[in-house]
């Protein structure tokens, strides 16, 4: 697999209810892949509110939402944090949402969308 560099936005709400903004570095996958590498803090990030049940998930993976009109991956609840890339993942069906996955481990995490081979 090939990895490309890429710019993305960390938005977050601060203690004011505040969308703050914070730029990273984070690894794509080719133009037909659907996945993210991320540093830990970004991921982290990403895992901070409880699920839809109200407890926290597994420690090592966590569901998100990617939305291809704001190119960006979110809780499945709410609309913050969210990680905003710089381009589109390839849609998996005709939907704006695709649903996806945080897997948490190794030495940066991986965000892929469900269904793919990535």
């Amino acid at each position: 697999r090939r990895l490309h560099t890429s710019s993305a936005k960390l938005v977050t709400i601060n203690a004011k209810g505040v969308p703050e903004y914070k730029a990273v570095s984070i690894w794509l996958g080719g133009i037909n892949e659907a996945f993210a590498l991320v540093p830990i803090a970004v991921g982290e990030a990403l895992r901070t509110m409880p699920n839809q049940s109200g407890r926290f998930p597994k420690p090592d993976t966590h569901r998100l939402t990617f939305d291809h009109s704001s190119q960006a991956f979110m809780q499945v609840s709410a609309p913050y944090p969210r990680l905003v890339l710089d381009r589109d993942l390839p849609r998996q069906s005709d939907r704006d949402t695709s649903p996806a996955t945080l897997f948490c481990f190794a030495a940066t995490y991986t965000i892929a969308l469900d269904g793919t081979a990535d």
